[in-house]
């Protein structure tokens, strides 16, 4: 019985390292981190080390001067290089990845007030299977 249990285990675990869903925030390399004005364009490649169908992730906006008030009306666009972005809402982003693809790249474009500047960032991204 205990060997039994050990190979399920085994097996449960790695199915889920295959085809789990697998974090991957921190697999975003963004070229610099400089506030974007209106029109301001940030390329990011993201490293994707394990083969998934599908990459998820939220954009996080913030003032970049606190005597602004700016994101009310701001919003982003995203481009993709490896995959076809399937939906896109007021800040999260799923985009299906061409198949076989070992990185990503993304041209994130804010349209922002003139004279607004914001801070961009991704603070959660999923590779998932689905």
């Amino acid at each position: 019985m205990s060997v039994l249990l050990v190979a399920a285990s085994w097996w449960g675990f790695a199915w889920v390292q295959d085809h789990g869903d697998l974090t991957v925030t921190d697999q975003f390399r963004q070229a610099d981190r400089q506030p974007l004005g209106n029109d301001g364009r940030r390329e990011v490649t993201v490293v994707v080390p394990q083969q998934r169908s599908v990459l998820t992730f939220d954009v996080d906006l913030d003032e970049h001067y606190r005597s602004q008030w700016c994101l009310p009306s701001t919003t982003f666009d995203v481009t993709t290089a490896g995959g076809t972005v399937e939906e896109q809402g007021e800040r999260r982003v799923k985009i299906r990845l061409d198949p076989g693809r070992k990185s990503l790249g993304l041209v994130l474009t804010v349209r922002t007030a003139p004279g607004c500047y914001v801070e961009l960032d991704v603070n959660h991204a999923v590779l998932q299977n689905n």
